[in-house]
């Protein structure tokens, strides 16, 4: 009390108010330094924006490989070559290649029963399936697109697309006396894929694809489908590493 009255009398405010006014400053520093911190060194700095993935060229090549399934007569793989140009989620495909179509039937024709064989060559050489080549043009749409990550590894970009082509399909046919011929037909092709990319210039794909076709066989027109399975590689060239 003496100490507070001798500060009276010298005119010298008492030192609480000063003490509380170091204290919210104390505070107000603290408060600072934990919205920002100092980073440790070696440590790795927070909120740090991550810098978007450089988009990919426009244009891009694939080299596929397909086999047939689901035909009673014929074994059948094909070399495609595709070009694509993207415009966002929308890419416009020109392929084309060779088919190849060998007799290996899967099913036997009975005279009488119990009396069953595999049919002679020269019994399916007017059979719609020996397919010779194949070329088209359509538009995919890329309707899923993703990255997943395990093990904190880097992220595996995926996709599934899905696409409509026009088509032209040559075929090989004896339906005559004649020799064989080799017309082609008017055609669709719709396709599904599901694809990965592990590196950024190239992407691996597999896919499944229906082949619709209107062959003219033994003076009559007929519409043929062909299941298809196969696998891609798709180069972007220009892309970055």
């Amino acid at each position: 009390m003496l100490w507070a009255v001798v500060l009276a009398a010298a005119g010298v405010s008492e030192p609480g108010p000063r003490i509380a006014g170091i204290a919210d400053d104390g505070a107000a520093q603290a408060a600072a330094a934990l919205a920002d911190p100092v980073p440790l060194p070696g440590a790795v700095p927070r909120n740090v924006p991550i810098s978007p993935r450089p988009p990919l060229p426009a244009w891009s090549v694939a080299l596929s490989g397909l086999a047939g399934v689901a035909d009673p007569f014929f074994a059948k793989a094909a070399v495609l070559a595709s070009v694509r140009r993207r415009t966002g989620p929308i890419f416009v495909e020109v392929f084309g290649g060779r088919a190849f179509s060998a007799q290996m039937p899967s099913i036997s024709l009975c005279s009488a029963p119990g009396a069953c064989a595999a049919p002679a060559a020269g019994r399916l050489a007017a059979a719609p399936g020996r397919l010779d080549w194949m070329g088209g043009a359509g538009v995919r749409a890329r309707v899923l697109d993703g990255k997943a990550s395990a093990g904190g590894l880097n992220p595996l970009r995926f996709s599934l697309d899905a696409g409509l082509a026009a088509a032209a399909v040559g075929y090989r046919v004896r339906d005559t006396a004649g020799p064989e011929r080799s017309p082609f037909a008017p055609g669709a092709r719709l396709a599904l894929g599901l694809g990965v990319e592990p590196w950024r210039t190239l992407a691996l794909r597999a896919e499944f694809s229906s082949l619709l076709y209107v062959p003219h066989i033994r003076g009559a027109y007929s519409v043929e489908r062909q299941m298809l399975l196969g696998a891609s590689v798709e180069w972007h060239p220009g892309a970055a590493p």
